[in-house]
């Protein structure tokens, strides 16, 4: 029975009489998507899996955020009866961060990881852990195109004459942080986003500071 209502639901939503995301989203909040009803959860990961396509960006990252959100229910020792369940969610992940597929733009995903898991600590789940990770990371090579080698370590000329703007911006610091104002939320180095109080230091010590 679970198989017929299921099939029927695809079936609906490939002729597009319910939406994609309904479906999703429904599934995703139901009473009975619980590991210990291992068929449900299972098949229902098997139909989003089938129909997400269908979805908007908006709607597959909302779909992303209750995934990892349904993964915190599982179990950290995972024994044979709860592996298909995270077996199912995690195929619907790797789905929608396979680039290829075009489900959801790769930054989106980034920003959202980095944003519900800051600093790479609390993951949803210790076997999913890797597979965020291994994403944020793809993009380390971009943060490090838009920022300065060693900035952090390096010191500005301070001087009484003023200078173009393109020229101080990559100085400032925001005035409650006293941090690096960069762009975009990208995994930057760890000194990167730290506050910069020996820069700060540096300036205030220059005699045109004072």
């Amino acid at each position: 029975q679970l198989q017929l209502l299921l099939s029927l639901l695809e079936h609906m939503v490939a002729n597009g009489i319910i939406p994609a995301r309904m479906v999703c989203e429904s599934l995703l909040c139901h009473e009975k998507l619980h590991y210990q009803e291992a068929d449900f959860w299972v098949e229902s990961f098997h139909l989003i899996r089938k129909i997400i396509g269908g979805v908007d960006y908006k709607g597959v990252r909302e779909i992303m955020k209750g995934c990892c959100e349904k993964a915190q229910t599982l179990p950290s020792q995972l024994n044979g009866s709860a592996m298909p369940q995270m077996k199912a969610l995690e195929v619907v992940l790797e789905y929608i961060f396979d680039r290829n597929a075009c489900l959801l733009p790769g930054y989106f995903i980034a920003n959202e990881i980095q944003k519900a898991y800051p600093e790479g600590k609390n993951w949803p789940h210790w076997k999913l852990a890797n597979l965020l990770s291994s994403f944020v990371d793809g993009f380390r090579d971009t943060a490090q195109m838009v920022t300065i080698i060693g900035h952090s370590s390096m010191r500005p000329v301070v001087e009484h004459s003023g200078y173009a703007d393109h020229v101080i911006n990559p100085w400032k610091l925001d005035p409650t942080t006293l941090k690096f104002s960069l762009k975009g939320n990208l995994p930057y180095e760890k000194a990167l986003l730290e506050p910069q109080t020996k820069l700060l230091r540096y300036v205030l010590e220059q005699p045109y500071s004072r």
